[in-house]
């Protein structure tokens, strides 16, 4: 199953988008459950078979150790081909891909599992306020969304280690930035 490695925003910042999750889930019949995860941007996703947590642990502390936090504005609505999600996206700034470059060179050891929606050169960050949409669902979440307020300012302060099934994530460790 996957194991996602994920960027945690601030606690206003989650809130705002738990608001926006909620708005849009109320006007639809399935999807978007969004059960054990929290409002975040995803590093990699990589499809393990047996992850060793312990080193993966170890491996995100040294990562984050001087890793400070960092502002970000989620500045346009999109959605991937697939309609499978829709999201907010980011203003890609030269912080948020050194740091992601910085994160894969890190963990080029685990290269071989990783999505390759994730690497460097595919990667598009990004913040999921909808998905596993049906096709009349997703109508009405584009035309919802055009009422969010934008651009929303976020700070990226903590990073995560989540193991994902289809029904619901469930965070194994996280760890802050420096402040």
């Amino acid at each position: 199953m996957p194991y996602a490695i994920e960027f945690y925003l601030d606690k206003e910042s989650e809130a705002r988008i738990a608001e926006i999750w909620q708005y849009l889930k109320e006007s639809i019949t399935v999807g978007s459950s969004f059960i054990g995860y929290r409002p975040h941007i995803s590093l990699a996703v990589y499809d393990f078979e047996d992850l060793d947590i312990k080193l993966m642990k170890t491996q995100i502390k040294d990562f984050t150790k001087d890793l400070e936090a960092f502002e970000l504005s989620l500045n346009y609505i999109g959605f991937f081909p697939n309609r499978e999600a829709i999201f907010l996206g980011p203003k890609v700034t030269k912080s948020l891909l050194k740091t992601h470059a910085k994160f894969h060179k890190k963990f080029k050891p685990h290269k071989k599992y990783l999505q390759a929606y994730y690497n460097t050169q595919n990667w598009i960050p990004h913040c999921t306020i909808a998905y596993g949409l049906s096709q009349k669902d997703f109508n009405i979440i584009l035309l919802k969304v055009q009422n969010i307020d934008l651009p929303i300012k976020i700070k990226l302060q903590e990073i995560g280690i989540v193991y994902v099934t289809p029904e619901k994530a469930k965070e194994i460790f996280s760890i802050k930035f420096l402040m």
